[in-house]
């Protein structure tokens, strides 16, 4: 790694580390690990952190696509769901295409708080006969910090 490409990847870091829809995901992934139940898989989608220039290159070839939603559910019913997370910023054109797509089968959120990641979430598990599990108040009290 040339030196250039190491201050661009430290800089990529710091800012990283202050990019508030990161810190948001990063909060909504610990409560997703406490409300889902077991029979939900889910992931979230590398796409939005930022690479360098020739890791970014890699993942196109690999096949990873702009737009698609940061969090994919995978329920009992064998139906894929998406919430996209958002603070403050709008959604790509790539985001916008995947949102059309998805959005009138009812399989795609957007969420800008905790409560915009639980509403779809309970629905969803309700049409599968699977409850949330409840949120530990420490943890909905740091989620409230992106209300």
């Amino acid at each position: 790694m040339r030196v250039e490409e190491f201050r661009a990847l430290q800089a990529q870091q710091r800012r990283r580390l202050g990019d508030p829809e990161h810190q948001f995901q990063c909060a909504v992934v610990v409560g997703l690990h406490e409300v889902l139940p077991p029979q939900v898989r889910w992931t979230a989608n590398a796409a939005g952190v930022r690479v360098t220039q020739a890791t970014a290159r890699k993942m196109k070839e690999a096949g990873v696509q702009r737009g698609w939603a940061d969090l994919q559910f995978l329920f009992p019913d064998l139906i894929t769901r998406y919430i996209e997370l958002k603070r403050g910023a709008a959604l790509s054109a790539e985001q916008k295409g995947f949102r059309a797509a998805f959005e009138p089968l009812g399989i795609w959120a957007i969420a800008r708080t905790w409560d915009e990641v639980e509403e779809p979430l309970a629905r969803w598990c309700e049409a599968c006969r699977l409850v949330l599990r409840p949120l530990h108040p420490i943890t909905r009290q740091r989620l409230r910090a992106f209300a």
